[in-house]
């Protein structure tokens, strides 16, 4: 009998710690979870009420603002299977103004656990929420439970799945890529911040801007840094995005094939980058080009033969002037090899080094080609000696890089430059698959009256088909027509190849990712909404001259041929002094000058720009009727140098003072006309209707001009030194002896921008 007792005593203590242990590691799950919980809710909470209320209304169903309690007494009696819960509190939703609201459901559930941190009483604001730990008894009770029980659950978990979507979309970026002035909407969502907060942050700055104002880089920045958020700019972060696009499937290896090299040429303006690349096309483009400058990034598919077979090669044209920056940072960024053209008869210029610099940074393999080598001043060594200079060494000097002799205006050794490209190919193994979802880089945009938004794409990786859904990172679109360089109509394009679309209903941005998508829904899924990206409303310098007075503003309506134009243009404007009259750009888009752009000319008092664009049926007829003027143009510096002429005419005009005769005054006469000052010219001349000043005691007591100039009774037009007058000035009367006289010459000064 007494062993009996004993065991069972022992079995009971046994049981007791068993469920003890079991009990204390619940709490500290429960307990752990409660924290993290906790902390996301208490941050997201105000920022989710008060953008999707209907968000909240799911949430609150699940989660509730009071204390956490758990008061679970458990039976040690009965074994772990029997453990049972003898109380639980229900507590009631406790809202913001803590008006307490009666709880919809007071049945236990034995599904969900409440249980109390101690810690959080000493709190203000309190938290509590509702656990499932037990999935297979949770689908018993869908089962067995009602129509409003199921939905009940339904809406908890579509609750719980929203808030860990929007707890990453709230979160602010620890860096963002900046290539440019950027819209007051686009930089808040950027950064996942309200336009109102941008606003009202820059207004206490002292710096007004509207909701549809672009903002310069540098506000850009001052926005960040408030945030602690790193700007990027576009050749830092992108190159391992683009040259690593994600494919919607897995590739096997047996799926990759080669593909042709995508290769750059770079380099300063007027050093043959163009007349390069003609030679190896066999074509003459660069006596066609407006003004004889490459003004785009241009890309060509160049069929060469290359030991018996028939090889590709993409080229990218990038323009050599320093208007076109980023277009040339676009070009370094998609590159396989880069061509580095140098004038034999120069030396090295900014855009030489601007393209060390993109080169070093993409770390792509580089081929310097010294081109005009048949000039008689022309000195290959110098170049090398200076390139020598940033780390680029000659193989023949113990380097790594390839250098080629050449003239392309003489047809001399082209065939040698063309050999390296092929063995730098060869080298990198450069693959692609075909079978692949289409992937690749927009290299322009623009808008194409009969067809509407057309995109120029460079394909990297797997196949465009037409009908296919493709998106970039704001649009979403479906193949209608694809064509190659050559104007033929496609089906389908594979990799390294240069091809036309249409099927977008807005102009995407220039340089983005362009992929193609299983469905719609899946595309709209990846996309990052973004608003009025066609039409730009800026001030481009509000930072600068927002806060000067008495600034004169020049009203500007830009249209032109292209995105990547339109980038130029502004960039170029931006560069443009204006301290004494400032720019202020209402609207720039791709596309030809329409009657509406007219008429808002009109009412806003702008001039309008089109840069290698046309004039839509009616808009030349209301610009004349109106009175509105249109400056176009193929060339981009001229029309720069339109716009720098009319900002002159703003301008008060200047004079240029220079001193022509000094004269004392000797006597005074009084006439009906007033005071006469007798005066003997000491030196220079005196001249009638010139700019005077009349200084006593050295100081300047008035300064006009020069109403009557006599000798005796005769009205002169000048007289010279050593010579006496009289003189006579209508605004003036208070004359003394010895005062001084001295002339002035007044010559227009050249208007300009620069203080």
């Amino acid at each position: 009998m007494e062993v009996s007792l004993y065991m069972n005593e022992t079995l009971k203590v046994k049981n007791s710690k068993i469920i003890t242990k079991k009990k204390n590691k619940m709490e500290k799950i429960l307990y752990k979870t409660e924290l993290l919980l906790l902390n996301k809710i208490k941050k997201r909470k105000n920022i989710l009420e008060l953008s999707n209320p209907k968000l909240i209304r799911d949430i609150k169903s699940v989660i509730s603002t009071d204390t956490f309690i758990n008061t679970n007494k458990v039976d040690v009696n009965n074994s772990e299977k029997t453990v049972k819960q003898k109380e639980e509190k229900v507590v009631p939703y406790v809202d913001q103004e803590s008006k307490s609201l009666k709880t919809k459901n007071k049945k236990k559930n034995k599904n969900y656990i409440q249980f109390e941190d101690p810690e959080e009483k000493v709190t203000t604001k309190k938290s509590s929420i509702l656990i499932n730990f037990d999935d297979s008894d949770s689908t018993k009770s869908l089962k067995k439970g009602s129509t409003n029980k199921k939905s009940k659950i339904r809406s908890s978990n579509n609750a719980n799945i929203n808030i860990q979507e929007i707890d990453k979309s709230l979160e602010s970026p620890q860096e963002i890529i900046v290539t440019g002035p950027m819209g007051i909407k686009e930089v808040a969502q950027k950064i996942n911040k309200s336009e109102i907060e941008l606003i009202k942050f820059l207004f206490l700055k002292g710096i007004a801007v509207t909701i549809n104002e672009i903002i310069d880089v540098s506000m850009i920045k001052m926005i960040a840094e408030n945030f602690q958020i790193e700007v990027l700019s576009e050749l830092k972060d992108t190159k391992q995005r683009l040259t690593n696009l994600e494919s919607s499937e897995p590739l096997e290896d047996n799926f990759l094939d080669k593909r042709a090299p995508i290769v750059a040429v770079l380099g300063h303006v007027d050093h043959g980058k163009t007349s390069v690349l003609d030679n190896i096309r066999g074509v003459k483009t660069a006596k066609e080009e407006a003004g004889g400058i490459t003004q785009g990034l241009n890309a060509y598919n160049v069929i060469i033969k290359h030991k018996e077979k028939d090889e590709k090669i993409v080229f990218l044209d990038t323009p050599g002037h320093a208007a076109f920056t980023q277009m040339r940072s676009r070009g370094a960024l998609i590159m396989d090899i880069a061509i580095l053209v140098v004038a034999a008869d120069d030396s090295i210029q900014p855009q030489t080094i601007e393209a060390i610099e993109y080169i070093k940074s993409t770390k792509v393999p580089l081929i310097v080609a010294i081109n005009k080598i048949d000039k008689d001043t022309s000195n290959p060594e110098k170049i090398k000696e200076e390139l020598s200079k940033y780390d680029i060494i000659p193989e023949e000097w113990g380097g790594d890089t390839i250098f080629v002799s050449i003239s392309a205006l003489k047809n001399i050794n082209i065939d040698s430059l063309v050999d390296s490209i092929f063995l730098v190919a060869e080298l990198q193994n450069l693959q692609a698959s075909s079978k692949a979802q289409g992937s690749g880089i927009i290299i322009e945009a623009q808008l194409d009256k009969n067809k509407g938004p057309a995109v120029t794409i460079l394909v990297q990786n797997g196949t465009f088909k037409r009908g296919d859904i493709i998106g970039t990172e704001d649009i979403v679109g479906k193949i209608k027509i694809i064509s190659n360089e050559a104007n033929n109509f496609l089906e389908s394009a594979g990799p390294s190849q240069i091809i036309n679309l249409w099927g977008f209903t807005d102009l995407p941005e220039v340089g983005k990712l362009i992929r193609v998508y299983k469905t719609d829904k899946e595309a709209k899924n990846q996309i990052k909404t973004s608003l009025n990206k066609n039409i730009i409303s800026t001030h481009l310098n509000v930072s600068d001259y927002s806060l000067q007075k008495n600034i004169k503003v020049l009203n500007l309506i830009i249209k032109s041929n292209n995105k990547g134009s339109l980038e130029a243009i502004l960039q170029m404007i931006k560069e443009i002094p204006q301290q004494k009259v400032a720019v202020k750009v209402l609207s720039a888009a791709p596309g030809e000058i329409t009657e509406t752009d007219i008429l808002f000319a009109s009412t806003t008092e702008a001039i309008v720009m089109g840069f290698d664009t046309t004039l839509a049926p009616g808009a030349k007829s209301t610009a004349s009727r109106l009175n509105i003027q249109i400056y176009e143009s193929q060339v981009i510096y001229d029309l720069i140098d339109k716009l720098e002429k009319e900002m002159c005419k703003l301008l008060a005009p200047e004079f240029i003072k220079e001193e022509i005769g000094l004269a004392k005054v000797k006597n005074i006469f009084s006439l009906t006309k007033g005071q006469v000052a007798g005066c003997y010219i000491e030196s220079g001349k005196l001249l009638h209707n010139s700019v005077i000043q009349i200084i006593r005691k050295n100081n300047v007591i008035y300064e006009g001009n020069l109403d009557s100039l006599k000798r005796v009774k005769e009205d002169i037009k000048e007289i010279s030194a050593g010579n006496e007058c009289g003189v006579l000035i209508k605004d003036f009367q208070d004359w003394q002896q010895d005062d001084i006289i001295k002339d002035f010459k007044l010559t227009l000064k050249e208007p300009s921008l620069s203080s």
